[in-house]
């Protein structure tokens, strides 16, 4: 199958190329930079950046025509809600956008419009505060840490933690850009951090739609997961099948990726979701979780129970990652 990739500079997209070739997809990407994508791509064109919407999305219409794409990818955040609002225009090319509908599209950009639906449909979530004073609010009875992040920042980009009142508030008095407060979900048995280690962060990617389910259990360098356990905690499982049930009778559709924090036996907190393919896509494909041939129609195959058995888990290396089989461990 063909498949259509933007953004392929990100980590993403190389992703998305690197599951491609645990199968028999072959994809085509657009990007602002073409020196900077990926060179497995069976073709790459230059598009303007999404900030000029019109354009891209003219650009990526005419690629459609030419290549004739069975299905359509973001490889960012940004591109999501540009790529949303063609999918009736792309599916009347024969191609079809895998994200979410344009309603849905344009709330689940801002993290705190996610966490209050969490909330709402009844899921564990960190709590999230919006403003200064509410954040202190909510260290009142959480604690310090609180971690503070863009309201509509990409994954972890730009997270911090704060550690008393006077720096939340400094944080919230004249930030570049609206930012959110949630409580430092902290992994079980880790002290008072000092700085802002993600470890121990678990990674459930699923398909709307489908029952399969894949979890890893990482660890992060600057946002960007250098080690990825398979793992599937029956709770989380659980917890993230559901969701994806719920959040498809709001209009979300395709990839959906949720990150949690186990924060006692069998109990996890929501802290983040991505509502695309990630930096792990590749890494899940290798380990028996291919994205795209689910999102093509396949089916998920011997499952991630498999991946689990064996105790595979990805590094991540230059050229992408690297799977071994480790001594499995109990999670």
């Amino acid at each position: 199958m063909r498949i259509l990739v933007t953004s392929a500079g990100s980590g993403v997209a190389s992703a998305v190329c690197e599951a491609a070739q645990e199968s028999t997809h072959e994809v085509i990407a657009a990007t602002t930079t073409v020196a900077a994508a990926d060179v497995s791509f069976a073709h790459v064109y230059e598009v303007p950046p999404t900030s000029q919407a019109g354009a891209f999305q003219h650009a990526v219409l005419e690629i459609v025509r030419r290549e004739r794409p069975a299905l359509v990818l973001a490889g960012r955040d940004d591109d999501i809600l540009a790529l949303a609002e063609i999918a009736a225009d792309l599916s009347q090319l024969g191609a079809t956008w895998t994200g979410s509908d344009m309603t849905f599209a344009r709330s689940c950009r801002d993290k705190a419009w996610v966490a209050a639906t969490l909330h709402e449909l009844g899921f564990p979530a960190a709590r999230c505060a919006t403003t200064g004073a509410d954040a202190v609010e909510l260290a009142r009875g959480s604690g310090y840490p609180l971690v503070v992040k863009p309201r509509r920042g990409d994954g972890s980009r730009g997270a911090r933690l704060v550690h008393d009142e006077s720096s939340m508030l400094d944080a919230f008095a004249a930030p570049l850009r609206p930012l959110i407060a949630q409580p430092y979900l902290r992994p079980l048995g880790e002290a008072i951090p000092c700085t802002l280690e993600q470890r121990d962060e678990f990674s459930a990617q699923a398909i709307v739609g489908h029952s399969d389910v894949s979890i890893t259990c990482n660890r992060l360098r600057d946002g960007v997961p250098v080690e990825a356990v398979a793992v599937l905690p029956r709770e989380l499982a659980a917890l993230v099948t559901d969701l994806a049930d719920q959040l498809a009778g709001l209009g979300c559709r395709g990839p959906v990726n949720v990150q949690a924090k186990q924060v006692a036996a069998g109990s996890f907190v929501i802290f983040e979701i991505n509502f695309r393919c990630t930096g792990l896509t590749g890494a899940r494909a290798k380990m028996g979780f291919n994205e795209l041939d689910i999102l093509a129609g396949a089916p998920a195959g011997a499952g991630w129970q498999a991946a689990v058995t064996r105790g595979l888990v990805a590094y991540r290396e230059l050229s992408g990652y690297r799977v071994e089989e480790i001594t499995c461990r109990s999670r």
